[in-house]
């Protein structure tokens, strides 16, 4: 676990040898405590995050499975038209082969 910003410390070292004053010191200190801070996540950034990607997964794998019904809905659908144009096209052919043989019977198929 990371270690605070130890704000008086931070402000005493600064004030030692007449290095900033009363005022410089403050405002340094205030500026580097918000810089960390700010850049910090907190248990509940966390807890909101990872709630954020359940949702986003509970959301992803409700839209794959309906898209996966879609798929199989219209899989099933062209397997019924493709047997019904083979059977229609088996009907025709049969149809054409009949009629030649009535119209045509001196050929002798």
């Amino acid at each position: 676990m990371a270690e605070a910003f130890d704000t008086h410390s931070a402000y005493q070292q600064l004030r030692e040898g007449d290095r900033f004053s009363d005022d410089q010191a403050e405002v340094l200190v205030q500026l580097v405590n918000g810089a960390i801070t700010g850049n910090l996540a907190t248990k509940s950034d966390i807890a909101s995050l990872k709630n954020d990607i359940d949702n986003l997964r509970d959301s992803t794998k409700s839209d794959m499975d309906s898209m996966r019904r879609d798929v199989t809905n219209e899989m099933k659908l062209q397997e019924h038209r493709i047997k019904l144009w083979i059977v229609s096209a088996i009907g025709v052919g049969v149809g054409l082969v009949k009629a030649l043989d009535y119209l045509l019977p001196s050929i002798g198929l």
